[in-house]
């Protein structure tokens, strides 16, 4: 549930604070006053698109932050018993940045998307529209029975994925076999030389680093035996450490305290003991073989030539000898591995097939339970006898989309007799707006932790339909939030929040939208001024009489 919209520097508005509450909240205003900008602040917090052409003039930032409270992921729904609040912010700067925050933390546009876009559903002033286009109605059933629809769907999907998989693995298959014969003759060549010279991981960067020693063995012998001898002759380095800690061994008996330097000659000499071992050990592995370095020179020639021709790299030419290695095993065989990957992909088509009707028959079994809700929810409307259906048609196989092998539409009959036809063939813009009310008193049922917006949902209705319209809104915000825009008082009147959208002028910053919370008396006045465009006694009195007879309907 939205609990607060602040609102600074967009638009005409300087500042505005917004406190809401559950059931049903109306906004109002004059023509070109700034209600939809409301709207749009609320859908900058939600992910929307902004641009620095929302400033307020002279403004170099303008912020928006709205404040939800929701249930906590714990399967409960009551509010009150365990929630959770989420605080988002936007701004929007000069130059079109934006900063956005998400519960105190800096976030991004993506993420207010994925937190707070579930939380509000808003249509606007258009949105019936969307009932025109048949690819809507899909997903209207799909909404409205989700539990029911879901796993058919999801199980329709991954069997669609698999055989996108075996369909794709098949082709590049065949467009391997397709290779012309002088293609396939030259990659048997390469493969041929390259398996010859048989490249390992990373050999030529091994032997440019074995051959500084190969080329250099006679001096390397004799450095190192002079290393080995400064250590390890009579007289050198080990002997003297040998005398040193005879000495301390003698000494120790008069000063306790040379131990510790007793330790660290007796860890030296350990130290080069182990070293002289290993000069020892090298100087008896030096290759003195000129036959040796010029193998190596050799094969180091032979890898970078195959680099040359085939590389540029030595790994490169040993995943070239992969796929070429691949491509012969393939032609080898073509007719047995064409063969094994039809029927993969036969396979996979026949499971996507078997899902393709487990996801229509779960369809069919809930299109009944939805267009019976959908009349219900009509029937308060003002709409008469009217009759939905659903058309199914099935698509060929080629056709079949993520969303499933069928196209489906809504029909339309406005009376008992009438036959059903599409609805953007027969209805009216006031019949598609309270069809659209009527359609989303059935989805908000599936989810009432959302907070419903609509903008002029009411638009080309009046009068009785009007009262209709806005019982219907009454009754949708009994269990959920519900905000509405609207332009008709019969609407406004049935509002347990009213709020007022007004532009005045200031002197020094121009126009300016306000928006101030009505009661009493001063709601009295808006109805009025809704009803008849003025606040005279007489039109006082009607709009009274209005929000009176709301009350004895209600209550």
């Amino acid at each position: 549930m939205l609990e607060e919209l602040h609102i600074r520097d967009l638009a005409l508005i300087e500042e505005v604070w917004l406190p809401f509450d559950a059931g049903l909240t109306v906004l109002t205003g004059e023509t070109g006053a700034g209600k939809t900008v409301l709207l749009s602040a609320l859908q900058l917090v939600m992910g929307g698109r902004g641009d620095a052409g929302m400033l307020r003039p002279g403004a170099r930032a303008a912020q928006v932050e709205a404040q939800f409270r929701v249930a906590a992921a714990t399967g409960d729904d009551d509010l009150d018993a365990d929630a959770i609040e989420v605080v988002a912010a936007r701004s929007l700067m000069e130059g079109g940045r934006n900063r956005c925050v998400l519960n105190g933390d800096l976030s991004t546009v993506g993420a207010l998307a994925d937190r707070v876009g579930p939380l509000v559903e808003l249509h606007g002033q258009h949105d019936h529209q969307k009932l025109l286009h048949p690819a809507n109605h899909l997903d209207y059933l799909d909404r409205s029975a989700d539990a029911q629809i879901a796993p058919a769907r999801h199980a329709y999907q991954e069997m669609r994925e698999a055989w996108q998989v075996a369909r794709a693995q098949r082709e590049a298959l065949q467009a391997r076999l397709a290779l012309s014969a002088e293609q396939l003759e030259a990659g048997r060549i390469a493969l041929e030389e390259i398996e010859r010279i048989d490249p390992q991981a990373g050999e030529d960067d091994e032997i440019r680093a074995s051959l500084p020693a190969l080329e250099n063995a006679e001096e390397l012998a004799e450095l190192l035996g002079a290393a080995h001898g400064a250590l390890y002759d009579e007289g050198a380095v080990l002997d003297l450490l040998q005398s040193a800690r005879e000495a301390l061994q003698k000494a120790e008996r008069f000063d306790a305290a040379l131990e510790a330097l007793m330790a660290q000659i007796s860890e030296a000499s350990v130290l080069l003991d182990d070293a002289a071992d290993g000069l020892r050990d090298r100087l008896g592995r030096i290759e003195h073989d000129p036959a040796a370095l010029e193998a190596r020179l050799n094969r180091l020639a032979a890898l970078e030539g195959l680099a040359k021709r085939f590389g540029p790299t030595l790994e490169a030419v040993r995943a070239l000898r992969e796929r070429l290695a691949a491509t012969a095993a393939v032609t080898d065989n073509a007719d047995e591995a064409l063969t094994a990957a039809g029927v993969k992909e036969d396979a996979a088509r026949g499971a996507l097939e078997d899902a393709a009707g487990a996801l229509t028959a779960a369809r069919k079994r809930c299109a009944a339970d939805f267009l019976e809700q959908l009349g219900a929810a009509a029937a308060p409307l003002q709409l008469g006898q009217v009759r939905f259906d659903f058309s199914f048609e099935d698509l060929p196989f080629e056709r079949w989309t993520a969303a499933g092998p069928q196209k489906l539409e809504i029909l339309y009959a406005p009376t008992e007799k009438s036959p059903l036809r599409p609805l953007a063939k027969i209805a009216s813009g006031g019949e598609l707006s309270r069809v659209m009310l009527a359609l989303q008193t059935v989805l908000g049922a599936s989810d009432e932790q959302k907070t419903l917006v609509f903008d002029e949902i009411d638009s080309g209705i009046g009068g009785a339909v009007g009262a209709s319209v806005g019982r219907a809104l009454k009754e949708l915000a009994r269990d959920r939030q519900v905000i509405v825009v609207t332009h008709l008082a019969q609407v406004a009147a049935f509002g347990d929040a009213h709020y007022v959208v007004s532009k005045k002028q200031d002197d020094q910053t121009g126009a300016i939208t306000t928006v101030v919370a009505v009661s009493g008396e001063e709601r009295v006045v808006e109805i009025a001024r809704m009803l008849a465009g003025e606040t005279s006694e007489a039109a006082l009195a009607y709009a009274r009489q209005v929000l009176a007879g709301v009350q004895r309907v209600l209550y």
